[in-house]
């Protein structure tokens, strides 16, 4: 069974979850960011890549990214 709960831990509960979830997307974007940085730099660095397909591939897949990350959350 599960204990009874005050308004005082309630609240201060789902502000550490909040807190929690915050943080966790902050350290995720924080890599994301990274990762795109890393993989702009290799498409720089690459003369014999088709520059637009390059893009277009990546921007296709990131835009697909994000209507799953918000079917996710949803």
């Amino acid at each position: 069974m599960t204990p009874a709960i005050t308004l005082d831990q309630l609240s201060q509960r789902i502000n550490t979850i909040c807190e929690d979830f915050i943080k966790e997307a902050l350290e995720s974007k924080q890599k994301y960011d990274n990762d795109i940085d890393a993989l702009k730099d290799a498409i720089d660095a690459s003369p014999d890549l088709d520059q637009d397909a390059a893009i277009s591939i990546v921007f296709s897949r990131v835009k697909r990214m994000m209507v799953e990350a918000a079917e996710a959350l949803a």
